[in-house]
């Protein structure tokens, strides 16, 4: 009997949140040797942490709320595991969609390597995306195959396809706090895995669907968060292999040319953008380190 915990932090997408939920629950109800709270078998509890949205988080009967003041992505995931039961935590993403199986795959592959301390699943996008989240995809992609290439213990990944042992939550992995949006503390989380010795696997058959923003505006915001969490990153963490020298970098997004030049000019405005994003967060001021704390209300 393995137990898994689904960590959904949300702000605010209430539709999103919605389809998230109803791919969870379809796989659940069909795959007969996983069941929602207790049984045989895979027992799944899902935790949505509601980060101050507004209009705030709906769940459905089985599915454990949580609702804190805004706080940023990593806090509500921290809020999300102090509240877990699970053997292995999940971390996806409110705008995420999982195919049925993925409950029973992603335990079976990870119960078969017992070494690791967790795995990072694949992201895809949804059918007919527009340039702006193909590009976007891309550029996670080659990050992903590079990490591949370079055989690293704690590959690059992202924190909508996430699965981390329990006994790695209490060897002192958790978010950093100090990281108030959505970008960068992925990579800060990976980074103190590494430093904490952790070994995480990539399974690329294991995957979830995410929707990135299709519009002009959608997309330079989100390049530019991700340009200040890479800021952060350089700013609270140290050195260590998840990260990509420049050369390597400029590599990467030469292979998304190659693969995509119909769309170089989305690339040129993505990297223009998380340029504008790291100028804007290196004039901010230094966060102090934060304790993890449960300053959240439950709601069942």
């Amino acid at each position: 009997m393995t137990r898994v915990s689904v960590i959904i932090p949300t702000h605010g997408r209430r539709q999103a949140l919605r389809e998230c939920l109803e791919s969870i629950m379809v796989d659940i109800f069909t795959s007969p040797s996983v069941q929602l709270g207790a049984g045989d078998g895979i027992q799944v509890e899902v935790i949505v942490v509601d980060d101050g949205g507004n209009p705030p988080a709906e769940v459905p009967t089985g599915v454990t709320l949580i609702r804190q003041l805004h706080q940023g992505a990593a806090a509500a995931r921290n809020r999300g595991v102090q509240h877990s039961t699970g053997d292995i935590v999940v971390f996806l993403d409110d705008d995420s969609k999982i195919p049925k199986g993925w409950f029973v795959h992603g335990v079976t592959w990870l119960t078969n390597r017992p070494n690791l301390h967790g795995m990072a699943g694949a992201v895809t996008n949804p059918r007919n995306s527009g340039p702006a989240a193909v590009i976007n995809q891309a550029i996670i992609d080659e990050f992903r195959r590079q990490s591949l290439m370079e055989n690293k213990r704690v590959p690059f990944s992202t924190t909508n396809n996430l699965w981390i042992r329990q006994s790695a939550v209490k060897q002192g992995l958790w978010f950093d706090e100090r990281f108030p949006a959505a970008g960068g503390e992925d990579r800060a989380y990976l980074l103190l895995a590494e430093r904490l010795g952790m070994d995480i696997g990539l399974n690329f058959d294991l995957p979830v669907t995410h929707l990135h923003p299709e519009t002009f505006r959608g997309f330079v915001r989100q390049q530019a968060q991700y340009g200040r969490g890479a800021q952060l990153v350089r700013r609270y963490c140290t050195g260590g292999n998840v990260e990509f020298s420049p050369p390597t970098v400029a590599t990467m997004l030469a292979r998304v040319v190659l693969h995509h030049p119909e769309h170089i000019h989305w690339l040129a405005l993505s990297q223009l953008a998380v340029m504008w994003g790291r100028v804007c967060e290196s004039t901010s001021p230094t966060r102090l380190p934060q304790p993890v704390t449960s300053r959240s209300s439950k709601v069942r």
